[in-house]
């Protein structure tokens, strides 16, 4: 799943910069985001501009897994 900003470009990346920085949290946290996860309003590839290229779920997985945001196996 995708998320879209209406943040300008450098107000997004200070704020993903604000959160990387933050020290992980000690305890067991999992539980705390086991929200269920609501329909997109619209399909992603269907909203993109035109040549913007969409990641397949294999680099879109490693990329959450780089930022800490999921966990890898």
């Amino acid at each position: 799943m995708f998320h879209v900003s209406s943040l300008p470009a450098r107000a997004f990346d200070a704020l993903i910069a604000r959160i990387l920085d933050l020290p992980e949290l000690e305890a067991e946290t999992d539980e705390l985001f086991a929200l269920p996860v609501p329909p997109a309003p619209e399909p992603l590839p269907g909203c993109l501009p035109a040549g913007v290229a969409l990641p397949n779920v294999e680099d879109a997985a490693k990329m959450l897994v780089k930022l800490k945001l999921i966990r890898g196996n």
